[in-house]
């Protein structure tokens, strides 16, 4: 069984694949009979790479739009991330159950709980220095997600407070119960997959929106597409009563003159060319003005951004306003996980034996 993962870049989130995957289906993986597993990540709508067989653990909708294209032959659904993507698929009532994420304590042992809060960026926003300045200034113990997997499990479950973009930062000090705040650094920001998971655990993500820091954040906002996202009448055909809360939530710090500028960079910029554009504005110019500013700022250059910014770090660092999933609910939501993986290695040695007994009759 091969495990679908983005590992273009060591993003953590997506990096857990290789963790837990491996202690419930050890001697599976990695094996060339035809099974596909999408398990950790926003992957459902993903080419199957011509796979037999594809089984679901965990995964959700946000991206693709080609969710249309899942065939039901192909696919079969041992859980997904959250009820919304759920309804897209049409699955049945109960297939959702939460991300797997929440089986990392099981993977990574907690370390002993300290008084220290951590800041979890996107990948992306990794990229940019000017964050790391702004949580030194600020008190806060910045975590590259791209970094070392027990050294982000550390800082993650001993923390007294995350403040997380990348949404497995909170996934994960959720399964640790530890407190976690969301925030976004441009509009980038997936709300729909955050809304899905959450409410897998009976909460809803409230979001403090930063300005941008830097170069690179700007450019992400001005960049920012639903085009790449599934589509919002998707949800509105298969997801009623979450639609008008995400579409209120992509609203939020929102500026008029941040907004008019998106629309006319959209207009103007064909979107073949956007999309070499982007890449190019978000990952090499945006990351090369960032680091430029950060020598200045370092060397003492006055900046309201940077200012501005650490004083809200520091506000987000007390604990009022912080969520955390209900105990009992997150117990549960484990308890189901580990029933429906007893059914995925119950169907992966059935699977075996057939191959078997297949191999036998054509010698």
């Amino acid at each position: 069984m091969k495990v679908f993962m983005y590992d273009a870049v060591p993003n953590f989130g997506d990096m857990l694949n290789k963790y837990i995957w491996a202690k419930y289906f050890g001697k599976f993986i990695d094996r060339d009979d035809g099974i596909l597993m999408f398990g950790i990540g926003t992957v459902l709508g993903e080419d199957t790479g011509g796979a037999v067989s594809v089984i679901v653990c965990g995964s959700g909708c946000g991206y693709s739009r080609r969710i249309r294209e899942i065939d039901s032959k192909l696919f079969k659904f041992f859980f997904v991330r959250g009820k919304m993507t759920e309804k897209i698929l049409g699955l049945p009532e109960g297939t959702a159950i939460t991300d797997p994420g929440i089986l990392t304590p099981e993977c990574f042992p907690p370390a002993p709980r300290g008084e220290r809060v951590v800041f979890v960026p996107h990948w992306e926003s990794a990229s940019n220095p000017l964050w790391r300045i702004a949580c030194e200034r600020a008190g806060v113990d910045y975590v590259d997600p791209l970094g070392d997997i027990n050294e982000i499990m550390k800082a993650l479950s001993s923390a007294r407070l995350v403040i997380a973009e990348a949404m497995h930062g909170a996934i994960v000090a959720d399964s640790y119960r530890t407190p976690w705040k969301a925030v976004t650094t441009s509009e980038r920001i997936n709300r729909f997959k955050w809304t899905d998971w959450a409410g897998s655990l009976d909460m809803v993500p409230h979001f403090h929106t930063f300005a941008p820091l830097g170069p690179s954040d700007f450019f992400r906002t001005l960049t920012s597409s639903k085009d790449k996202e599934i589509g919002l009448e998707e949800i509105d055909r298969n997801s009623k009563g979450t639609l008008d809360e995400v579409k209120a939530d992509e609203k939020k710090g929102q500026g008029g003159a941040k907004s008019a500028l998106k629309t006319l960079y959209k207009l103007i910029v064909p979107a073949f060319i956007r999309n070499r554009k982007d890449d190019f504005l978000n990952h090499r110019l945006g990351p090369f003005l960032d680091r430029m500013m950060a020598v200045l700022v370092r060397a003492g250059l006055p900046s309201r951004a940077m200012k501005r910014t650490v004083y809200e770090l520091q506000v987000l660092s007390s604990q009022e306003g912080a969520q955390l999933s209900d105990e009992a609910v997150s117990k549960k939501r484990v308890a189901q996980i580990h029933d429906r993986l007893v059914d995925v290695r119950e169907f992966l040695e059935k699977a075996d034996q057939q191959r078997a007994e297949s191999k036998k009759r054509s010698v």
